[in-house]
């Protein structure tokens, strides 16, 4: 960005802001959103069971890294501003982002402990290795599942009823925007500093919505 900023080449910056420099302008969402976003699930969640307390897994990302400390507030905030977060509970488990890491971690928890009232993941590949340990024990329909990006897979096990929800990250909002603002800061337009993609959440009522956008960005 510095050097950029030597040559008054202007910066455009999508999903993620990096440091340096200065920018025109910044395409993306803001993570603690997604976590949020998590946590309006479990809020209705809990009202849909009708249970005094709920337990859960939470699988988290990589320890320390930043997206998945955004993450984890933006969950906690919420459930914070609702006072319930005595009421749902959950075990956390840092799964590295990982599909197969996913699984592991939850078959470990799921062999040890199978009464648990959902499992929620920070990315999708990481519920998506939670749901195949669900299948292998048969446990569809007691335990429910979310988590977040979007991706085709996610969408699909949301149309068969395996997966309640993700949280949507716009990909195609956040890149699109990116190059956009590039051609229109080079037109010597003046842009907003930050343009924001919100996330959404991707339930059965809504996941039609979001599979065609998911399928131009992910499937090759």
């Amino acid at each position: 960005i510095a050097a950029a900023n030597k040559k008054n080449v202007p910066v455009a910056q999508f999903n993620g802001k990096a440091e340096g420099g200065a920018y025109v302008t910044f395409v993306g969402s803001e993570q603690p959103e997604s976590g949020a976003q998590l946590g309006v699930y479990l809020i209705q969640l809990y009202k849909t069971l009708g249970k005094p307390k709920l337990r859960g897994i939470y699988l988290r990302g990589v320890a320390g890294q930043i997206t998945d400390i955004a993450r984890n507030d933006g969950l906690k905030n919420r459930l914070k501003a609702e006072n319930l977060l005595d009421k749902i509970s959950f075990t956390e488990q840092h799964a590295d982002y990982d599909r197969g890491k996913g699984q592991s971690v939850t078959e470990s928890l799921l062999t040890r402990d199978k009464n648990y009232d959902f499992i929620v993941a920070n990315n999708d590949d990481m519920i998506l290795g939670a749901l195949q340990v669900v299948r292998q024990f048969k446990l569809g329909g007691r335990i429910h599942l979310a988590g977040v990006d979007g991706l085709p897979e996610a969408l699909e096990a949301i149309e068969k009823g395996e997966l309640d929800a993700t949280v949507f990250q716009d990909p195609e909002g956040q890149g699109g925007g990116g190059i956009w603002g590039c051609y229109l800061a080079l037109s010597g337009v003046k842009l907003p500093k930050d343009i924001l993609i919100p996330f959404k959440l991707v339930t059965k009522a809504n996941v039609n919505e979001f599979m065609a956008i998911a399928k131009r960005v992910y499937v090759k």
